[in-house]
């Protein structure tokens, strides 16, 4: 894991917040941005990055998804947070079953140096910032779950 310290000190709070894009200042939040494919073998699992804003302190965290995924990802940070609060006992643990069926077991064979990137990293990519109210969300949760119960009746058949 990377904890990395860093300084933002000409950005305010409002910066981020105040555009529909990501901007390039948030962005360099997270210690992961710019990293591409096979670059993602020579990198920490995880980074956390504190960055002392103007007015605050953002906090980024990745995930390598070279080697996990998000679900993972979110497990192991609810668990370290409940740990950190000091509680007894864990409310989920955490599955570290790989039952999917994009899971191979065939190893890919990549050249010397690893895959060249296919696309220009500088090539202008639109990221956009979603926010959902919480009215928003719990509208939006008895429908997440009924769709879910769906799915696994279709991949049980």
């Amino acid at each position: 894991m990377d904890f990395i310290h860093a300084s933002g000190s000409n950005i305010h709070i409002r910066d981020g917040l105040g555009s529909i894009d990501v901007l390039d200042e948030v962005k360099s939040f997270f210690a992961f941005d710019q990293k591409f494919s096979y670059e993602g073998h020579f990198s920490s699992i995880l980074a956390v990055q504190v960055t002392e804003l103007a007015d605050g302190v953002f906090i980024g965290c990745t995930v390598n998804h070279t080697v996990t995924d998000g679900t993972f990802f979110w497990n192991f940070f609810n668990t370290f947070v409940e740990v950190s609060r000091g509680v007894n006992r864990i409310s989920r643990t955490s599955d570290y079953r790989h039952d999917s069926v994009l899971i191979s077991p065939y190893v890919l064979k990549l050249p010397a140096g690893g895959h060249k990137v296919s696309f220009s990293d500088d090539a202008p990519l639109r990221e956009r910032i979603f926010s959902f109210s919480r009215e928003s969300i719990q509208k939006l949760k008895p429908v997440g779950g009924i769709l879910t119960a769906q799915l696994l009746q279709w991949v049980a058949l």
